[in-house]
């Protein structure tokens, strides 16, 4: 227990989080690490600054591949003012959105979700500030339908990330008898300025 302690201690003081927000969530840290819900302190680290709470769930989007291991990167940031600071410059994203309410960014939804369900996939493009100016649900793991995107500026804001102004673009994604998304018969059936 000690030794996991000390390994918190060290990992909180590398992604910047205080003393005091440290030892507010190091029950939790314990907690979810000896039941298995983390796979590492660092991990347990990022979700938490992301957002990932006790937060019900506002939907849930099956991956159509579960089995499927895909290969991919998931970028580190920090959520601002309902800013995606520290990106180092990425301007386009894939994300999601877990089934516990935390945004992971990166290239690979199935990948950021670790192949499990989701409240949100698709794309995000970011400002210099880190402010996202665009929205889609485009995502062939998980092709979320119409009405499942519509609810996406509630899943994002949930989890910190201001939607406001933003464009957001919802696409009919239709798949071939093998399954794949048909990049040839995507639809973009709205554009709107988020308010």
């Amino acid at each position: 227990m000690k030794a996991l302690l000390s390994q918190c201690k060290k990992t909180w003081i590398r992604c910047g989080i205080n003393l005091e927000d440290a030892l507010a969530i190091s029950g939790l840290a314990v907690n979810a690490l000896t039941l298995g819900r983390s796979k590492n302190v660092k991990g347990l680290v990022n979700a938490l600054k992301k957002g990932t709470g006790n937060v019900k769930p506002v939907q849930q989007i099956n991956n159509r591949f579960p089995d499927d291991v895909q290969t991919g990167k998931e970028f580190s940031f920090n959520i601002e003012n309902g800013y995606l600071k520290n990106t180092n410059g990425l301007t386009g994203v894939d994300f999601v959105i877990d089934m516990n309410g935390g945004l992971h960014i990166g290239r690979g939804h199935s990948f950021l979700a670790n192949g499990q369900s989701v409240q949100a996939a698709g794309k995000l493009k970011l400002n210099g500030q880190g402010q996202v100016r665009s929205i889609s649900n485009l995502s062939g793991h998980y092709t979320p339908t119409v009405e499942q995107a519509k609810l996406f500026p509630q899943v994002l804001e949930q989890a910190g990330v201001k939607t406001k102004n933003a464009w957001f673009d919802i696409y009919t994604i239709e798949t071939t008898p093998s399954g794949y998304v048909n990049t040839n018969e995507l639809v973009k059936i709205s554009s709107t300025k988020l308010k």
